[in-house]
């Protein structure tokens, strides 16, 4: 019989393969990247000018990944009766969180406006495109009713429009799907009875603090 130990461990294992694997795909690209980058140079300047810039600048992640792969195995296992459930990253910059939740079970989806993120994520990530859908599309207008568990991380720094934003994501939720709600601007959620916390939420929070949570839709 495996005991709780042995289950950890396992559980552990793939968090830490589904880690190196991402990491691979991610610095094989950049790496590719920096090679054609200095073949170019050769060709143009017939040598390596020394005071080129020889380091890549990798794009911005925001997040703590280890903490993200835990949230999506969490929610993962709250929708185990549905084989792939659908899942959205509201502003997914350069598909990371989209290709952790396809490697935990889910059928990812992000949502992206900067075009060059999304072009991005398809070269970094090309043999997930087929399981993983990369969009270039405007949060704010996005419909989130067909999804089983929607993620963000504050994507909007205005204030005003964040609120629209993550009030637009709750109405919209269908009932029976979560919600990973990292860096959250607005507490209406804590007053809110069609939602119910699946982790602890500290009652100290201001209005003028963030948070990160995991909710359920219960009702409409």
């Amino acid at each position: 019989m495996e005991t709780k130990a042995q289950k950890r461990m396992e559980e552990v294992d793939i968090i830490n393969q589904a880690l190196c694997n991402v990491v691979h795909d991610f610095l094989q690209f950049y790496q590719e990247k920096d090679r054609l980058r200095v073949e170019r140079q050769r060709a143009l300047e017939g040598t390596i000018n020394p005071s080129s810039p020889n380091v890549t600048r990798y794009p911005y992640i925001a997040y703590d990944t280890c903490n993200a792969i835990t949230q999506l195995r969490l929610v993962k296992r709250k929708l185990d009766e549905i084989q792939h459930p659908k899942f959205v990253d509201a502003g997914c910059g350069i598909g990371l969180i989209v290709k952790l939740a396809e490697r935990i079970g889910f059928n990812g989806t992000g949502v992206e406006l900067n075009p060059e993120n999304v072009s991005v994520a398809k070269r970094v990530f090309p043999n997930y495109i087929d399981r993983c859908n990369y969009q270039i599309g405007n949060i704010l207008e996005h419909n989130y009713s067909e999804y089983d568990c929607v993620y963000y991380y504050q994507p909007i720094k205005k204030l005003d429009i964040e609120n629209q934003f993550e009030e637009k994501v709750e109405n919209e939720m269908k009932v029976g799907s979560y919600l990973i709600s990292n860096h959250k601007v607005s507490k209406r959620i804590l007053r809110d009875r069609r939602f119910t916390p699946i982790t602890k939420v500290s009652k100290r929070y201001s209005e003028f603090d963030s948070f990160d949570s995991i909710w359920k839709k219960v009702k409409a």
